[in-house]
């Protein structure tokens, strides 16, 4: 199917004859000069004077007004001036000598209203639509209209040349009123911006003209079909469109992508090289209206915008994420003085926020996909307004008012990284932003004949007095709870996901928890891993080490899935007592200190286990928590990386007031053989991170 290029506009005239035409100059029908039908409405002589031509609406309609009191909209004139040359300018400061070309609209009354919207300086003459907004101030007017009756529809010529010639000089044709075009089909190629030209020159529509190799838009753009089943297909590169100074709605301008269920629609501004976007398009405004870009639309498949500059937008509204085609992603563009950009969860990289009006971008979920992007000279660089814990990948930010604005009630931490990381904070909601800034920390672990070590376990903690119990327990914590409570709040700086190691008073002993997440209200609340059971098939077995075997388990792919760990507390729910796992041995057998505060204390066949759960309750103040920066194990190659936020000690590396962070690290290593003597050291983590390479000894009494 041929491409559609349709508007949403409705005909006040065809001006295919002078029927209800009147004016200070007799309307004549010209059947040689026109832009659309088979004839024009023309003047003979527009000569050194004010000319109005005006069409009778009411009498058209049968006695009917055109309320635009109720229905404000926006008019659409074709209007030919042989020479424009010879109009008064659009604007000079004095009515009797500006507005060359008006557009006109009287009430039942005779009062009326005037908007300039061409003159000498800005229109040298041939065919050209002109468009006002019947709610826009207008520039002259005569009278105080009453808008819910109109009868009239017209335009006004105001020039100053003479004209001698006894010809017809001025055309007008194809009066009508709405907002823009509809673009929506397939054809042989993709749609592009000339193929819109062309089918709004067909219409003619009047909303688009190309002059200079320049697109000019006056009104609204929707691309893609939305109430029917079509597909569209539009691709187009390198290409400049600017949105006119004109009488226009604030609203008025927009570019639209929309789409149905049935029909792929896919757009596209620019290309790609490998990761880049380039020969993008140039889209910007030219008067105080500014446009909008909206993808929001589910059904849209595809959008790829590539090296493409938004000049003084207005909102530009992106779709959400998308992992493998068809794509949504946004790369190498410059927003610069626009309002807000909602990129939803779209792939935003290697872009530029320059100069926004208030606010540079929105980010309102934390699994946001902006990274590697430059905000430059913005009041509000980064608006968020929800509370929750964001990761700024690659953001930098130069010249900001304030590089985040958090507009919620809550408290929003922010990770961030590197040189020109965001550190200024306006909170308009009554919340509060933390900077969290991350270094790496890594560690290579190997024996003496400087092989690598797998499965060794690091443990990393501050070396500050009393950091190692530092947190006490909460009353709540019961025997099976799928979370641990910490009273108060504790440090920001410590990880996402990791380990609790709980002091038990009553009896003096210490469990180990895994966490996935953390968050503080009055009191902070550790989210537990995922909640692992199953059962013994046999009692320990030969061995002098206390084993659990279960042959229905498969310990090896649970520790691959890290759904069972070295150090993890274990629970026997049918014996009521507790372990901690030592060493996984093999798919069926896992070694574990003794188990206590159960009858018989024992793994016997069919006792049932359980992990990621309270292996006893605890008591408020009594018990003490110890919260690592790290615990983890080595990998094949003997390493183990994780990274450290700077949130709790000052600001981030290279800024005012940043201090290096002094810890202690612990190494062990028994699983398998041979067994390895414990190793502890000490360090500091930097502006640049940490990196250890530790040589551990073999043990040659354990066996």
């Amino acid at each position: 199917m041929a491409f559609s290029i349709t508007s949403d506009m409705t005909t006040i005239d065809t001006c295919s004859d002078t029927t209800n035409w009147s004016g200070t100059i007799t309307p004549t029908q010209d059947t040689e000069v026109f832009i659309e039908g088979a004839a024009s409405v023309g003047m003979v002589k527009v000569s050194q004077g004010k000319f109005i031509e005006k069409f009778d609406y009411y009498t058209e309609k049968a006695s009917n007004y055109y309320n635009a009191s109720t229905n404000p909209t926006h008019l659409y004139f074709w209007v030919n001036v042989s020479n424009g040359g010879g109009l008064y300018p659009l604007s000079s400061g004095t009515e009797s000598t500006e507005g060359g070309v008006r557009l006109y609209m009287e009430d039942s009354a005779g009062a009326y209203v005037e908007w300039y919207v061409a003159g000498s300086d800005t229109y040298s003459g041939g065919w050209r639509c002109f468009v006002a907004y019947t709610d826009a101030a207008p520039n002259n007017s005569s009278g105080s209209i009453n808008k819910s009756q109109i009868r009239y529809f017209g335009v006004t010529l105001n020039m100053q040349a003479k004209t001698t010639a006894n010809v017809r000089n001025a055309w007008i044709d194809f009066i009508r009123y709405g907002s823009g075009l509809i673009c929506s089909g397939t054809d042989t190629g993709q749609m592009t911006w000339d193929d819109i030209y062309a089918g709004d020159l067909a219409g003619p529509h009047g909303v688009i003209r190309k002059e200079g190799g320049i697109f000019f838009v006056q009104g609204s753009v929707t691309i893609g079909d939305n109430i029917g089943t079509s597909a569209t297909d539009f691709s187009d590169a390198n290409q400049v469109l600017v949105f006119e100074d004109a009488n226009v709605s604030s609203t008025l301008y927009n570019i639209t992508i929309v789409g149905n269920a049935t029909g792929d629609t896919d757009f596209q501004m620019g290309t790609k090289s490998g990761t880049a976007g380039i020969s993008g398009c140039i889209i910007r405004s030219a008067g105080i209206n500014k446009y909008d870009f909206t993808c929001t639309d589910t059904a849209v498949e595809e959008l790829l915008l590539y090296g493409c500059t938004f000049y003084d937008a207005d909102v530009i509204s992106l779709p959400a994420y998308s992992a493998s085609a068809p794509l949504r992603e946004v790369l190498n563009c410059n927003f610069e003085a626009c309002n807000q950009v909602d990129p939803d969860t779209c792939t935003v990289t290697n872009c530029n926020f320059i100069n926004a009006d208030d606010r540079g971008c929105l980010i309102d979920t934390s699994s946001h996909h902006i990274t590697d992007s430059n905000f430059i000279a913005c009041p509000d660089a980064v608006h968020i307004n929800t509370a929750d814990t964001y990761t700024f990948s690659g953001l930098i930010f130069t010249n900001n008012t304030y590089d985040v604005e958090n507009s919620s009630a809550g408290v929003v931490n922010i990770n961030v990284s590197g040189t020109g990381a965001a550190s200024s904070a306006e909170n308009t909601g009554g919340g509060s932003t933390n900077f969290i800034s991350s270094v790496d920390v890594d560690a290579k672990v190997l024996n003496d004949a400087g092989s690598n070590i797998e499965n060794a376990q690091v443990y990393i903690q501050k070396s500050d007095t009393g950091k190692q119990w530092n947190y006490v327990s909460h009353s709540g914590n019961a025997l099976n709870d799928t979370d641990f409570v910490v009273t108060g709040a504790i440090d920001d700086d410590l990880p996402s996901s990791g380990w609790i190691h709980v002091w038990d008073k009553s009896d003096n002993s210490k469990q180990n928890y895994r966490y996935t997440g953390w968050a503080t209200a009055t009191d902070t609340t550790f989210t537990l891993k995922t909640n692992v059971t199953g059962s013994a098939t046999s009692e320990d077995g030969t061995s002098p080490e206390i084993k659990l075997i279960s042959t229905s388990s498969d310990f090896i792919a649970m520790k691959t899935a890290g759904t069972i760990e070295e150090g993890d507390s274990i629970y026997n729910s049918t014996d009521l007592s507790w372990a901690i796992v030592d060493e996984i041995v093999d798919a069926d057998n896992v070694t574990t200190t003794p188990l206590q505060g159960g009858s018989d204390n024992k793994w016997q066949a069919s006792d049932g286990f359980s992990l990621h759960k309270l292996v006893k309750a605890y008591t408020l103040t009594d018990d003490k928590i110890d919260i690592p920066l790290f615990n983890g194990q080595t990998d094949s190659n003997g390493e183990i990386s994780t990274s450290y936020n700077y949130g709790e000690i000052g600001n981030p590396p290279g800024q005012s007031g940043y201090t290096s962070l002094p810890i202690w690290i612990r190494i062990r290593s028994n699983q398998g053989t041979p067994k390895y003597i414990p190793y502890n050291t000490s360090g500091t983590i930097t502006g640049s991170g940490y990196d250890l390479t530790a040589v551990i000894t073999e043990d040659d009494v354990a066996t």
